[in-house]
């Protein structure tokens, strides 16, 4: 409320709010003598001195502020306890800029007692506060401002993992807050701790708008204001926040899955108009509000002033694209210090890149020279750490070109590993190279890329995506003495690569991206190319392709059924002797009934036992004290993340679990359930196995996980069939000697070693 609003026209309160507004306190002291001289004031009058000398004090004179409150002290003790609201306000603020002054403080407990009876929420914060021991009553009411924010009916959030909830009552005689909590119902806590374990939180913040279900006000900051929509976010979850951490927040609770771009897009453009936020250049796009108002431009101009030469390179990369009509400052700055940069000796890979985003920027023959100069200057290395950048097909094409004409004996070994290493734009520019100028070193690199496609599986794919294609050049001639199956049987020996690769979790995301580019290749031509090649295929070859896109199923969810049917089309006997054998449904966690109630025994206890006593350590602990310095809680909250995280696991792999049963086992396949006798064909030694689910394996007593290394070996095979399995240990070679079924064990020896 505005100080106007809170003043009676009192003559002289009047001027005194005139002289305060005006800066001019020297002149508030005549008024106030005036006041001071008064034989009675009233709350309201004590209401508006008190708002005056707190703009006093506000304004860094806080000893003036001090001394005229002092001045109206007669009048104030004189006042009966607890009959003035002005008094108590008077009182309070006393005793914060005189914080030791005992007499200030025995008057404010007078004051406040009598005001607030015993039963009341507010009196049992102020007994709590500490202002009766606490030496220093500016930190003892500090405390009191903050236990007021616990109320009954105020909504809080518990960070240690209770969730968002509302203030019940306040329980003035055990001196407890209780509250409801999303995952902790009709708690108590004592008021002593409350403000250490519980966060209060505005009533027109995101999260307490969301836990009053009040998702309608939230759409209309979307639709009308998002800028304030996402200073809520901010304000709820910290800033700077990731983009992403800010649409998990939103969606779906208050924008569509589907309208986000567009939602973004829009309000991206208002939060940078606004002035008062930063948003990111590249992933994760952390988006900041700030505290004083810059425009976009001029904050990318600081942003390049104050950064390292990645961040100046980034932000250069974002002035530049957008031109010197949009960011006319910092667009003007940046490009004669690029050039500056590119034209010098002895910066190497920095000139090189400067010259590249010049290339973009200056007129086209100017920006080539930059950079042809830039490259004849720049060492092999150099310039192959550059081109694995983001750069435009042409940037890449006069690069290659000058390293190919300036250093031919360097760049063979050079292109030859960017071949390999490099994006499908660097590959394009060395094919289109050699097409110039043939080179029997740097194709004979590429040809062992065809031969060994674990080597570089993005250049494999990327050879056989432009063979398909139709493309004729001296890279694709690689593959001109291999028939389509010889092809396909690459790939598919590529696919079984990757997905023992993803099994490891080695290079999640560039391995994933080569296995997207395998699946397209699969179904080159809506899969006329893999048909080909089934055409070509023996009856075996189909059987052992069969397998391999079986195990690989999951990993191929757009194509692989396709795919099976494709081989199904050609040569139906392998679906169908494939088909009672439900091992192949990757979907399925495959177990037995004894294993299945192990695991759900296990889950049980973790959800009724460990996790509800890891809540209640977590809540024990935030009461120990400062949580920066606290190793219980750290300790309890570090254990909470692993428990949740193990819990969602398991629940998922429950609900992928499927009982086995004899129906399940066919006598001339393998697969789960079935117990096999095989030979070790360099040792004779004969072995028997049962193949059994993740939580039945016992490998001491013969038992085998199918989802294991060796247990995959075995499934889908067939009696007599030879094979090999890769092992840490090296490689075995086995033959199928007998199929039975683990639920008709033979009556001579149960299965083991």
């Amino acid at each position: 409320m505005s100080m106007e609003a809170s003043l009676q026209p009192h003559p002289a309160l009047l001027r005194i709010h005139k002289c305060v507004g005006e800066k001019k306190f020297d002149e508030v002291e005549n008024e106030w003598m005036e006041l001071a001289e008064e034989p009675e004031l009233s709350s309201e009058t004590l209401d508006g001195l008190v708002a005056a000398a707190r703009e006093i004090a506000a304004a860094g004179d806080r000893d003036r502020a001090g001394a005229l409150l002092e001045l109206i002290l007669p009048q104030v003790s004189a006042i009966e306890p607890g009959r003035s609201a002005g008094a108590l306000r008077c009182l309070d603020f006393l005793s914060r800029l005189f914080p030791t002054r005992e007499a200030y403080r025995t008057l404010l407990v007078e004051h406040f007692e009598s005001r607030h009876a015993p039963t009341t929420p507010e009196r049992a914060f102020f007994e709590c506060c500490g202002i009766k021991e606490e030496g220093d009553s500016a930190r003892a009411l500090e405390r009191l401002d903050r236990l007021l924010l616990f109320r009954p009916g105020a909504c809080v959030y518990h960070a240690a993992g209770w969730g968002v909830g509302e203030v019940l009552a306040v329980d003035p005689f055990l001196k407890q807050v209780k509250v409801d909590l999303e995952r902790k119902k009709q708690h108590r806590i004592a008021i002593a701790v409350v403000d250490k374990i519980l966060e209060p939180l505005p009533d027109d913040g995101f999260l307490a708008l969301l836990y009053r279900r009040r998702e309608d006000d939230l759409k209309r900051l979307a639709r009308e204001e998002p800028d304030l929509l996402v200073e809520k976010v901010l304000e709820a979850f910290g800033s700077p926040l990731a983009l992403k951490e800010i649409r998990v927040r939103l969606v779906p609770a208050v924008i569509e899955e589907g309208g986000w771009t567009r939602w973004w897009s829009a309000a991206k453009r208002k939060l940078r108009d606004s002035g008062y936020f930063r948003i990111g250049d590249r992933a994760p796009y952390h988006v900041e509000k700030l505290d004083a108002e810059v425009s976009y431009d001029s904050d990318l101009l600081e942003r390049y002033h104050r950064g390292d030469w990645p961040e100046k390179r980034k932000t250069a990369r974002c002035v530049l694209r957008a031109g010197e009509r949009k960011f006319p400052a910092s667009f003007s700055f940046i490009r004669q210090d690029l050039l500056e940069i590119a034209t010098s000796e002895g910066l190497g890979r920095r000139a090189l890149e400067a010259a590249i985003w010049l290339s973009k920027s200056e007129p086209r023959e100017e920006g080539r020279e930059v950079l042809r100069r830039a490259v004849s200057r720049a060492a092999p290395d150099e310039i192959f750490s550059v081109l694995e950048g983001s750069v435009s097909p042409e940037d890449i094409r006069i690069a290659v070109r000058a390293l190919s004409e300036d250093r031919p004996s360097e760049a063979e070994d050079l292109l030859g590993t960017a071949f390999r290493l490099g994006g499908d734009s660097v590959r394009q520019a060395i094919c289109d190279l050699l097409e110039q100028r043939p080179s029997d070193a740097l194709l004979a690199a590429i040809g062992e890329i065809v031969r060994s496609p674990r080597l570089g599986p993005q250049a494999f794919c990327w050879i056989v995506e432009q063979k398909l294609g139709g493309s004729e050049n001296s890279v694709t001639r690689c593959l001109d003495s291999r028939s389509p199956g010889a092809i396909l049987g690459l790939v598919l020996d590529l696919l079984e690569h990757i997905v023992d690769r993803l099994a490891r979790g080695e290079s999640q995301g560039e391995t994933r991206d080569s296995l997207r580019r395998v699946e397209a290749l699969l179904y080159h031509g809506a899969g006329s190319f893999f048909r080909e090649a089934m055409e070509e295929f023996s009856g075996a070859a189909r059987r052992d392709a069969h397998r391999q896109l079986v195990r690989c199923a999951n990993h191929l969810p757009r194509m692989g059924g396709k795919l099976l049917d494709l081989i199904a089309a050609v040569e139906p006997r392998v679906a169908e002797e494939a088909a009672p054998g439900a091992w192949w449904d990757v979907d399925a966690i495959f177990v037995t009934a004894e294993g299945l109630a192990r695991r759900k025994a296990e889950f049980r206890e973790l959800m009724e036992v460990k996790i509800p006593q890891n809540f209640d350590a977590v809540g024990k602990a935030a009461g120990f004290g400062d949580l920066s310095e606290n190793a219980e809680f750290t300790s309890a909250l570090e254990e909470q993340g692993h428990l949740t995280m193990r819990a969602a696991q398991m629940k998922a792999e429950l609900d992928r679990a499927r009982v086995l049963s004899s129906v399940d086992v066919k006598g001339d396949v393998t697969g789960p359930g079935s117990r096999v006798r095989v030979r070790d064909l360099d040792t004779g030694e004969e072995i028997s196995y049962s193949i059994l689910g993740p939580w039945d394996a016992s490998p001491e007593e013969g038992v085998l996980n199918y989802l294991s290394p060796l247990g995959r070996v075995f499934l889908g095979r067939r009696l007599d069939e030879e094979f090999a399995a890769d092992l840490p240990s090296g490689r075995k070679r086995y033959r199928l000697l007998e199929i039975g079924s683990h639920f008709k064990p033979p009556g001579s020896s149960p299965p083991g070693p």
